[in-house]
């Protein structure tokens, strides 16, 4: 056999060897869509965090789709009726919503737009401080909005969320968390 059909055979093997190469190159694959998925919705958050009052206003007079809330979930690897919950979205009423692929009111965007920028602002310091890649800004704020925190006086972030004011306050605590204030 002549050497360049050898270096052929042996490349081309690889692939054909009980194709465990091949799923692992699936699974590769997979986990390279799963990150561009990611890193656009991780985009769109910051976007949302870093975008202008202006900008803010036309979302939330037009009406956030319903199905950001889905996205949100995913993000925050949280089922839809947690959402609701933490947002306190009525759960007939988003169902309904889902179904007929609405956008949601005024009140039911600006609380979502909310947890969306805080999904941002964490995104952002885990940018700015050099974080962990692998680190997913909304599972992290999940976990943290459920942690029972001194800040608050032994209070879980969520329970803030119920209203836009709370929402801003949960922002301004963790920038003072990054600043070292509550280190």
């Amino acid at each position: 056999m002549k050497p360049g059909k050898l270096e052929n055979t042996v490349r081309a093997k690889p692939h054909t060897a009980s194709g465990l190469t091949l799923r692992r190159d699936r699974a590769k694959a997979k986990a390279r869509a799963k990150r561009a998925d990611r890193n656009q919705a991780v985009s769109q958050y910051l976007t949302y965090y870093r975008t202008t009052t202006d900008n803010l206003l036309l979302l939330i007079r037009q009406g956030i789709p319903v199905r950001e809330i889905e996205k949100a979930a995913r993000a925050m690897q949280v089922t839809n009726e947690d959402l609701y919950e933490l947002l306190h979205l009525p759960p007939s009423t988003m169902k309904r919503k889902l179904k007929n692929n609405d956008v949601l009111t005024p009140e039911q965007s600006e609380r979502l737009l909310e947890l969306m920028k805080l999904i941002g602002k964490v995104e952002d310091m885990l940018l700015s401080t050099g974080g962990d890649p692998d680190i997913e800004s909304g599972v992290l704020l999940a976990h943290w909005l459920t942690t029972p925190l001194p800040a608050l006086k032994g209070e879980r972030p969520a329970e803030y969320m119920d209203t836009v004011a709370g929402a801003q306050r949960l922002s301004q605590l963790l920038s003072m968390i990054v600043s070292g204030a509550y280190a």
